[in-house]
């Protein structure tokens, strides 16, 4: 069976690339450090060397056009988050301690202005919980859970072997 390939953060690629690209160790002594594979870290040294100098570059038009459209999409959210702040803390705080099928029956859906998704997401309710309902349980398995708990009522020092005995 094969292994899994490890991944790594940025935050960590970055810090081993540079350690290697200082210079001051072999990279053999900061792989083993790091317990990596000394390849990878000659790779990240590279890319580091060759991608710093974007560090220092100014933005493009078209990048600092989105930058700004960023800033003014957050400080709309956050203004409208400020003037509800006290009221939000208060509903998550309650919302908290509410189960899912009462989330899932505060859920309009021929609300007005807000979507079923919207309102999934104010509730913290994921959409397909929401959709799903569940099935009831067979006969059989109840019939079964009934006798299991029978023969656990008799002795509930039985661990599962010897109630399958």
């Amino acid at each position: 069976m094969s292994k899994k390939r490890r991944a790594f953060s940025a935050e960590f690629t970055a810090k081993v690339g540079l350690e290697a690209l200082k210079g001051i160790e072999p990279i053999h002594v900061i792989a083993q450090r790091h317990e990596v594979h000394p390849v990878p870290v000659s790779q990240w040294k590279k890319e580091v060397s060759e991608r710093l100098p974007e560090v220092f570059a100014k933005p493009s038009a078209q990048v600092r056009d989105e930058i700004e459209r960023n800033r003014k999409e957050r400080e709309g959210t956050v203004c409208a988050d400020r003037a509800a702040a006290d009221g939000a803390r208060v509903a998550q705080k309650k919302l908290a301690h509410v189960g899912s099928k009462e989330r899932r029956s505060m859920i309009e859906t021929e609300h007005p202005k807000l979507n079923v998704a919207r309102q999934c997401e104010q509730l913290e309710l994921p959409r397909s919980t929401y959709y799903h309902h569940p099935k009831p349980p067979k006969e059989a398995d109840l019939a079964l859970m009934k006798q299991i708990d029978e023969i656990y009522l008799e002795s509930p020092f039985f661990g599962s072997r010897q109630m399958t005995r």
